[in-house]
């Protein structure tokens, strides 16, 4: 794999893990103003064409993908929450 895959996909890692973290934070604290743009700007981001410069990959696919792991992962720590009280 040549250098500038390997940079692209490790753009493409970084902003998948920025916006889990931020994701998460949107979830914890809904009126988190910064968690949400921060959430918006990489949705942005998965869908533009600059993500198309890093990788082949589908980033609205992408980005749907995590948001449903994302979810299901938050749904359970939930349930696990409810089940411990």
């Amino acid at each position: 794999m040549d250098a500038y895959k390997r940079l692209g996909n490790a753009v493409i890692l970084q902003a998948a893990r920025d916006y889990k973290r931020a994701y998460r934070k949107r979830a914890r604290y809904p009126k988190d103003n910064s968690a949400k743009d921060e959430c918006r700007e990489l949705e942005e981001f998965f869908r533009s064409q600059r993500f198309q410069i890093f990788t082949d990959l589908d980033g609205p696919a992408l980005l749907e993908k995590l948001q449903k792991t994302l979810q299901k992962t938050l749904e359970e720590e939930l349930n696990e929450n409810v089940k411990a009280r």
